[in-house]
C-alpha cells in the first residue's frame, strides 16, 4: 500500500440518510473496501415511490427515527471493531503485493467482462490507473473508486465503490485473469 493512502477509520461522508449501508474504512482519497459481513446490511428505510408519510403519527415517525440512528450507531461500532479494522487493512495490504497487471488496457478489457462498466467508465479507469502508475490489484482497486469519486451519478458511484470492494476481495486466481490479460484476448472480444 502507498504511503500516499494512509487508510483511516470513519466513512466517506457521502452516506445518504436512507441508505448508510454504505459505511466502510476509508482513506483520504475517499476510497472505500467493503467489509463482507457489512455488506448486505441496508441500515435505514426504504423510500418508496409516492409513500404518504402523512398517515404515519409523529410518534411512529420518531420511533422510525430513533431505530435508525440505532442501527446507524451499531453499523459505525461493527466496522470499528479493531480486528475487524486489521482484517481490511491486511487485505488492502495484500493486494499492493499480488500480482500486477502486466497490460493496463487488457485489463481493464478484462475487467469490464467481469463486471458491468460502462466504456467510459472504463476510459476513466485505465487513465487514472495509468496516471497512478500502481499496477497493482491495490491500484486498480483506487482506479476503480476514484472513478465512482468522480462520477456524475450518485447511484453509479455507489455501485462503482463496491464495485472496486469485490475486486479488493477476488482471490489470487480471479485476479490473475485480470492482471494477466493481454491484448490477444482482448482482439478476439472485439471479433
Amino acid at each position: 500500500m502507498k504511503v500516499a493512502r494512509p487508510v483511516r477509520r470513519g466513512t466517506d461522508g457521502k452516506v445518504p440518510l436512507g441508505n448508510s449501508s454504505a459505511v466502510y474504512p476509508t482513506m483520504i482519497a475517499g476510497q472505500v473496501a467493503e467489509d463482507a459481513r457489512l455488506r448486505r446490511n441496508h441500515v435505514g428505510r426504504r423510500v418508496e415511490i409516492g409513500e404518504d408519510y402523512s398517515v404515519y403519527a409523529d410518534e411512529t415517525l420518531r420511533a422510525d427515527d430513533r431505530a435508525l440512528s440505532l442501527k446507524i450507531r451499531d453499523s459505525i461500532r461493527a466496522i470499528a471493531r479493531p480486528e475487524l479494522f486489521d482484517r481490511i487493512l491486511s487485505e488492502m495490504r495484500d493486494a499492493a503485493q499480488q500480482q500486477p497487471v502486466s497490460n493496463p488496457i487488457a485489463a481493464v478489457a478484462e475487467l469490464g467482462k467481469a463486471y458491468p462498466v460502462a466504456q467510459g467508465e472504463r476510459d476513466s479507469i485505465l487513465t487514472i490507473l495509468i496516471r497512478g502508475g500502481d499496477y497493482s490489484k491495490w491500484g486498480v482497486v483506487n482506479a476503480i473508486t476514484e472513478t465512482a469519486n468522480d462520477h456524475p451519478s450518485y447511484d453509479r458511484a455507489v455501485e462503482l465503490q463496491a464495485m472496486g470492494g469485490r475486486v479488493l476481495e477476488l482471490k489470487p486466481t480471479e485476479w490473475r485473469q485480470i492482471a494477466s490479460a493481454n491484448p490477444v484476448e482482448m482482439d478476439l472480444l472485439a471479433a
